[in-house]
């Protein structure tokens, strides 16, 4: 797997201590895990992310951007939270949210539980051609996607009484929000617009 050396090498190069997205490699998973990144303006403080490097074909790597909500949807939530997800999902450019199923048949115990909610974006990558800028990019860009439906998140993930009509009346109050107005333009339909 030369590419995922290569790409790690280029990750590694760029990136320095004290920047907000410095982490160290786990190379049993191929995956740089950046923990308690430092979240503005939402109902989050932190994020733990996950930036998992694979090779998909010969001379083009696929890295995968996951960025963990610090809010576990409890069972009886878990409908909501997908109903929730699938909607603004729904018109996003840029990613996608996922809540983990509660229980994978055939995989190992995990250290992320279910009902964990994630920010998850996907880059291709050929010949090696990742630079650490653009992926700083792409978790920035993670990262405003996070504060912008913190607040939301959090609501539906512990809320047990949160009817979906109310949860689509504080998606429309969110256009008002200036750190949605920050990524407004991420969505490609009328959904938000």
């Amino acid at each position: 797997m030369p590419i995922v050396e290569d790409v790690k090498r280029n990750i590694e190069a760029s990136w320095r201590p004290r920047e907000r997205f410095y982490g160290t490699f786990d190379n049993d998973k191929n995956a740089y895990v950046i923990n308690n990144v430092r979240l503005t303006g939402g109902a989050f403080n932190t994020t733990n992310i996950q930036v998992k490097i694979s090779e998909v074909a010969e001379d083009t790597a696929a890295i995968k951007l996951c960025m963990y909500c610090p809010v576990s949807t409890s069972r009886k939530n878990r409908l909501n939270m997908q109903e929730f997800l699938t909607y603004i999902n729904y018109g996003m450019l840029l990613g996608t949210f996922e809540v983990k199923p509660m229980f994978i048949p055939n995989t190992n115990a995990s250290a992320i539980p279910g009902g964990t909610v994630r920010y998850r974006r996907t880059i291709t990558i050929r010949n090696a051609d990742a630079s650490g800028r653009m992926l700083k990019d792409s978790l920035e860009i993670g990262c405003d996607i996070l504060v912008a439906f913190s607040e939301l998140l959090s609501k539906v993930a512990t809320n047990d009484n949160y009817p979906f009509q109310e949860i689509l009346c504080d998606i429309q109050e969110l256009k008002n929000n200036p750190q949605f107005q920050r990524i407004e333009s991420y969505f490609d339909d009328d959904l938000f617009r």
